[in-house]
């Protein structure tokens, strides 16, 4: 197990994770190959990381993560 802190909150997530299942944790399972939730954006630490590095960037204990989500209204 490995821990990380996602939007200021404490997260467990299996050893390996990827911000793929930071994702599904937040949004709910969506499409197995990989959930890109149209308007959002990660970062993890002060970088960005682009949609298509998702599924292959590994997670480590401590790292910190924001998920950004656009919103629309009027």
């Amino acid at each position: 197990m490995l821990e990380v802190i996602v939007n200021g909150e404490p997260l467990q997530l299996p050893s390996g994770a990827t911000i793929v299942d930071v994702l599904r944790h937040l949004t709910g399972p969506g499409d197995e190959e990989a959930p890109r939730p149209t308007g959002m954006a990660v970062a993890l630490g002060d970088d960005v990381v682009p949609a298509g590095q998702w599924t292959t960037t590994r997670l480590r204990t401590g790292d910190r993560l924001e998920v950004l989500g656009a919103v629309a209204g009027g």
